[in-house]
């Protein structure tokens, strides 16, 4: 089992894994290793009898950590435990508004997507600042999730910054 990767059909941005097993009566050793291998097996050779260890700085993608127990001189079979790494935010992407927000339309529509190369996109989100002088610095209003093409509120005329998020299923996220 992982204390930090506990599912292993969910995607983590943590990249520095912990495994930890039981360790049975009568086990003297273990064996393992951590590779990209679905299928990899720890050789013969015994890495001590601590029933845990921890990786750090590994890559994005698909990862196996593989361990298997010596006991009365013999090893036992290989289990296998696999942890999905996304580190890497969505692809670079920009929001389109339509009308422009400089004509006299009041709810243009916002326009946004893009990609994520290991997990996937999870989710969107929008906020909009209201930048004219008279408006209050503290009014800069909060994320909402949303979906494209958005419709966005009514406004008065005047200029405002449209903030939209990409959040991948790792909850990596770029805006």
């Amino acid at each position: 089992f992982s204390s930090t990767h506990s599912d292993q059909d969910a995607w983590y941005k943590n990249n520095n894994p912990t495994f930890s097993w039981e360790k049975e009566g009568g086990v003297t050793d273990f064996s393992y290793s951590f590779d990209q291998d679905s299928t990899g097996i720890p050789d013969n050779i015994s890495e001590g009898n601590s029933a845990s260890v921890s990786y750090g700085d590994i890559k994005d993608g698909l990862w196996y950590f593989h361990v298997k127990a010596k006991k009365a001189l013999i090893w036992g079979g290989a289990s296998h435990y696999l942890v999905r790494i996304d580190t890497t935010p969505p692809a670079l992407f920009m929001a389109t508004i339509e009308p422009s927000l400089r004509t006299i339309e009041s709810q243009p529509l916002a326009f946004f997507f893009t990609t994520d190369a290991l997990s996937g996109i999870s989710h969107y989100e929008l906020k909009y600042i209201d930048l004219t002088p008279e408006s209050k610095t503290e009014d800069a209003g909060f994320f909402t999730e949303v979906s494209s093409p958005y419709k966005l509120p009514s406004f008065k005329i005047g200029k405002y910054l449209i903030v939209v998020r990409a959040y991948d299923i790792a909850e990596n996220w770029r805006e």
